[in-house]
């Protein structure tokens, strides 16, 4: 699974930012996002890959990624559902 999230700055510009996934409401991995192409005027685009060994067997459900400061402080959520 890829995750794209864009960051309006000047406050996500420098910041280094995370990205948490989350499954049905557990971290399920934490780690850096790097900087992703063509981001929207006026913002700053990152990604970041669930790497596989971190995918539950049971898939489904409600997922979420988080864009946190490397302090923990919540900068943006993402939220979807995997349903098959």
């Amino acid at each position: 699974m890829h995750a794209l999230t864009d960051v309006i700055t000047p406050g996500g510009r420098g910041d280094n930012l995370l990205h948490v996934w989350r499954h049905r409401g557990l971290e399920v991995q934490r780690g850096p996002s790097e900087p992703a192409a063509d981001p929207p005027p006026g913002s700053v685009r990152l990604r970041s890959t669930l790497r596989s060994f971190h995918i539950p067997s049971d898939r489904t459900g409600p997922w979420s990624i988080d864009v946190v400061t490397e302090d923990d402080q919540l900068v943006g959520r993402v939220e979807f559902e995997v349903i098959q």
